[in-house]
């Protein structure tokens, strides 16, 4: 992880906890490995804007976390429609593990990313691909890895 990336995460924990909002190591854990696969997969297939990757835990995470803080307590599923790199809904996920959320994503190669980052979170996904509504990863893998 880049010093600038290591310096965003530092930053973003800063403005949770000035937020009043604890972050628990299990959640801090499950981020970290959304946005090490993101950076990994980035390489292969565009998730977000190359401007914005060295500040992503401010410009996607922090925007992502402080949504899961506005879902009311009492809901129990979400859907993340046209998912791409999975903000909010891989965060809101990570924050809300009690929440069934359902990720769907239209383009093969970002649901393929988002089947890789989602068993180490509570969100399934969908994709749209082709209308056959599949469920799980489909598409290329970066690295033809699998």
């Amino acid at each position: 992880m880049s010093a600038h990336i290591h310096s965003s995460r530092e930053l973003f924990m800063q403005e949770m906890r000035l937020a009043g909002v604890d972050v628990s190591r299990e959640t801090r854990d499950r981020l970290e490995t959304m946005v090490h696969l993101l950076i990994r997969w980035q390489k292969a297939i565009n998730l977000v804007g190359k401007a914005t990757l060295e500040d992503i835990w401010i410009r996607h995470v922090l925007d992502s976390a402080q949504l899961a803080i506005l879902v009311p307590r009492t809901a129990r599923k979400l859907t993340d429609m046209g998912s791409g790199a999975g903000f909010p809904g891989l965060v809101v996920a990570a924050f809300r593990p009690e929440l069934e959320v359902t990720l769907i994503e239209s383009d093969a190669r970002k649901a393929a990313y988002l089947g890789e980052v989602s068993p180490d979170s509570t969100a399934t996904t969908s994709s749209g691909a082709g209308g056959n509504g599949a469920t799980g990863p489909t598409g290329a893998h970066p690295g033809g890895e699998r």
